[in-house]
């Protein structure tokens, strides 16, 4: 199985000030480079304004993981190609520092496992946690959240969480509303004389959608987000929120790994706040409906984690 590479490349500079030169090569087919920069939805002013930013020993390039298909942050199309939030947002981060990201989706274990093994400069879509920032510098970029989602035929569950008791739920192995649900909800669950919530990790959402079809699970508790706009689909009809819902609302952020100087981190925090103030990060969000999963404010390196 091959893996999808998305280029940004880097933008070329002539004598008389900022020239983008930007190409996108996407599951096989580029745009020219002319395409890509009338693509760009970054102010003109504002692309390659960071470049002299970048530290030298990314200047020829910076490599990002995020996790695959979780939509609407990374999927893929019928057409074979990779689209998303996170690919639009490190695009635009592309054209801010004038630097070639290439980005690569994969799976949850492998995001973490490249991340240490210095595969990945940096990667996305993880949950800010206490035990990851002892590890990781970690960036915010969105804020998520978690509801339970069944068959839309199923019985109805009550909105608040001891409907969950005894009850088999899927979830996305890595992500933190299995902590949750074993050091919130299974205690009420145990003071209430009930059975706690029966969990089953899945490698992703849509392992865990097939789970629900096939009743291996009752239902599933997923990311709000992605959720919604999974519903919003075709493949979604069969199915409705149902149950507690918007639990454990937290930031989510870009890791890197923790160094003695961290040199990266900052200039990707600089180049966010740069979309956060000329409205790209606002018209990226409208434009995948995750206008209420947006961060506050500008982007905060290693933020307080609720979790």
């Amino acid at each position: 199985m091959s893996t999808i590479h998305t280029r940004f490349t880097r933008r070329a500079w002539t004598a008389l000030g900022v020239a983008g030169v930007a190409t996108l090569a996407l599951a096989g087919c580029a745009s020219t480079a002319s395409e890509a920069a009338e693509e760009s939805i970054v102010p003109a002013a504002d692309q390659g304004a960071l470049l002299d930013s970048v530290p030298e020993e990314f200047a020829d390039g910076i490599t990002v993981a995020t996790q695959a298909d979780i939509a609407p942050l990374t999927y893929t199309t019928d057409e074979g190609d990779v689209v998303g939030f996170d690919q639009d947002l490190l695009a635009a981060i592309s054209d801010v520092l004038g630097v070639e990201i290439t980005v690569e989706p994969v799976t949850f274990e492998n995001l973490i496992l490249g991340l240490e093994s210095g595969t990945y400069d940096f990667v996305g879509d993880t949950t800010i946690k206490n035990e990851r920032l002892e590890k990781y510098d970690m960036l915010s970029y969105l804020t998520s959240s978690y509801s339970v989602a069944t068959l839309a035929s199923a019985p109805a569950l009550g909105d608040d969480v001891t409907a969950l008791c005894g009850t088999s739920m899927g979830v996305v192995t890595g992500e933190l509303i299995s902590d949750y649900v074993q050091t919130a909800i299974d205690p009420e669950c145990e003071a209430a004389g009930l059975e706690p919530v029966g969990l089953t990790e899945y490698k992703d959402f849509a392992s865990n959608v097939l789970a629900v079809q096939s009743e291996n699970v009752e239902g599933m508790i997923v990311d709000t987000m992605t959720f919604g706009y999974f519903q919003s689909g075709d493949a979604g009809a069969d199915f409705a929120f149902n149950g507690p819902s918007r639990m454990t609302l937290s930031d989510s952020g870009y890791s890197f790994l923790q160094t003695q100087e961290q040199v990266l981190a900052p200039v990707i925090q600089e180049a966010l706040t740069l979309l956060v103030s000329d409205g790209v990060y606002a018209e990226l969000l409208d434009k995948y409906g995750l206008t209420e999963s947006g961060i506050e404010g500008d982007p905060v390196l290693n933020p307080e984690a609720t979790i």
